[in-house]
């Protein structure tokens, strides 16, 4: 079969000194580093060459230089993308080593990330009696270089097999070690190596990665434990543990704990088994909503022959007739909770909520709905079968209550036109077109349907930019006065944005209207609650809000 073979056109470039990335000499003295490649005089200094057709498409793609000794010990190797034309396009692949029998060498990598013909990147590693010098060059917009540099020393035992590396990273080449990694590793009698352990610690001692691995005898994988501390703090934030059969080299089962929020408490656990054809047999994922280091929930799936067969789900429910965080789930009701959350950012709000529910003593909970004088059970199973789809919220457990009572209402007022005078609109609205009950009734709605529901009374909604800003004034003078819920929409479609005052892009809206609840107004500083993740309030300037904001709803306690 024949290839195409293209006219290879050698890169005209060259890398001068750390303040340029251009290359047909590289001279890498300038890195004090003894390596100079001419790539047009390569073959000339002993390379032979070969031209390569790496993804089998009948056309040439690489060109690789290859030097070696009389004995056949490899002395160095070059490497370069080149495309139909034999233009070099692409250097992620591109490196020069240069190896030798005493066991001292050299490697040089480059690479051009996204093919422009300008170095992105580059690295050196060299390595003599155990030690390794690693050199990283990171090429900035304006041509400099940012150098980052790592020393590693490696100890090996009689069998000149390596027990323990410590590498030293001098991130800012400052003579500063900001990170130090160590690793040791043991052994078996065939010389399969039976644990490797790494340890990752920065600067002020603090251990950010922990990885533990265990091979069996026969040199497949057994275990491992990584452990990580994303925000340095001191503490895991996840931890991964893994299992895996000895003869077939496959996973038996796998643990994931993370920590959601940052707070120091490992408040999720994923786990799954497999058989030994690689089959899901069990799907476990138990969270602990309260950081009391207990699972509050427990969801279980089940599988025979890689089916699901069944699935059950238990919860330890902690109804206190407050709304504290929560995550808005999949079900469209930002309306309801962003509404609940602006209730119970004033005392009068929170008295409302608590007024509406009541603890029963046979493990059951009423919702009260003074708007329609109506009094709605919930068991603690119809709230197992609500989390179970993962479609409502998660977290705070009054919120899924409140979620589960206002569905079950408004499903027994269509079916009953109970009162329908008092909130026509809101049924006109929920059971027409995209929120028939087969999605959910929750699908879509305003502050107005918390505020009529609870109480029997309607908010204020305004849409001057001139009226919003003076009910924020009024909200800064006398916050518990006042509940305030605000919607952003925009007719484009995708992700409507705004910034927050420390430079963050905050999504406000994806590709239709969505609630948020105001905490807070201080000055030029709103402070806004998304449902999706209650645990986070977002600070944006008051004039930015004022020119993104559709409209606000307001609730005056004291009229």
């Amino acid at each position: 079969m024949d290839i195409e073979t293209p006219k290879i056109k050698l890169p005209q470039q060259e890398i001068s000194n750390a303040q340029s990335s251009k290359l047909p000499v590289f001279d890498g003295s300038c890195f004090g580093v003894d390596v100079k490649i001419d790539y047009n005089d390569l073959e000339s200094l002993g390379y032979e060459s070969n031209l390569l057709d790496l993804d089998d498409d009948n056309i040439y793609d690489a060109k690789e230089f290859i030097k070696e000794s009389q004995d056949g010990t490899l002395l160095g190797r070059i490497f370069a993308n080149i495309d139909s034309n034999g233009e070099f396009v692409s250097y992620s692949s591109l490196y020069f080593s240069s190896e030798h029998i005493d066991g001292k060498y050299t490697d040089f990598q480059v690479k051009d990330y996204n093919s422009d013909g300008l170095f992105d990147i580059c690295f050196f590693d060299n390595f003599s009696d155990g030690t390794n010098i690693s050199e990283e060059y990171i090429f900035q917009e304006d041509g400099s270089a940012q150098k980052n540099t790592s020393i590693t020393n490696i100890t090996y035992d009689e069998n000149q097999r390596a027990v323990s590396n410590v590498c030293e990273l001098d991130m800012y080449s400052d003579g500063t070690i900001d990170e130090i990694t160590q690793s040791e590793y043991t052994y078996y009698e065939n010389g399969q190596v039976k644990t490797s352990d790494l340890v990752t610690q920065i600067e002020d001692g603090t251990i950010i990665d922990v990885r533990n691995y265990m091979y069996y005898e026969n040199g497949n994988l057994k275990a491992y434990t990584i452990k990580n501390d994303f925000n340095y703090d001191g503490k895991n934030d996840s931890i991964i543990i893994s299992n895996f059969y000895e003869e077939e080299g496959t996973l038996q089962d796998s643990s994931f704990y993370s920590d959601r929020d940052y707070d120091g408490t490992l408040d999720k656990m994923y786990y799954v088994a497999y058989d030994k054809s690689g089959k899901k047999t069990l799907e476990q994922e138990q969270i602990d909503d309260n950081n009391d280091n207990k699972y509050d929930s427990i969801y279980t799936k089940r599988y025979e022959n890689g089916v699901p067969v069944e699935e059950t789900y238990f919860e330890n429910y902690d109804i206190n007739k407050e709304i504290d965080d929560y995550f808005q789930g999949s079900i469209g009701d930002c309306w309801l909770l962003a509404g609940l959350d602006a209730l119970s950012n004033s005392s009068y709000g929170r008295e409302v909520i608590k007024n509406a529910i009541t603890i029963n003593d046979d493990n059951t909970y009423s919702v009260y709905f003074k708007g329609i004088d109506e009094t709605f059970n919930i068991s603690e199973e119809e709230l197992n079968n609500a989390r179970m789809t993962k479609k409502y919220s998660s977290g705070d457990d009054d919120v899924l209550l409140m979620e589960v009572a206002f569905e079950k209402a408004f499903q027994d007022m269509e079916k009953r036109e109970l009162n329908k005078s008092l909130i026509e609109r809101l049924v006109d609205y929920l059971f027409t077109g995209q929120n028939e009950i087969e999605e959910s009734s929750l699908n879509g709605g305003h502050f107005e349907y918390v505020t009529q529901m609870l109480m029997g009374k309607s908010p204020k909604t305004l849409d001057s930019s001139k009226k919003i800003g003076e009910i924020l004034e009024q909200y800064e003078q006398n916050p518990n006065n006042l509940s305030l819920f605000v919607s952003f929409f925009s007719e484009e479609t995708g992700n409507y944005t705004m910034g927050d005052i420390y430079g963050n892009v905050v999504v406000l809206s994806k590709d239709t209207s969505h609630a948020w609840s105001i905490s807070k107004v201080d000055d030029n500083y709103v402070t806004m609650v998304n449902p999706w993740n209650t645990k986070e309030e977002i600070v944006v300037y008051k004039k930015d809000f004022l020119e993104k904001v559709s409209t606000l709803s307001y609730f005056d306690f004291t009229l």
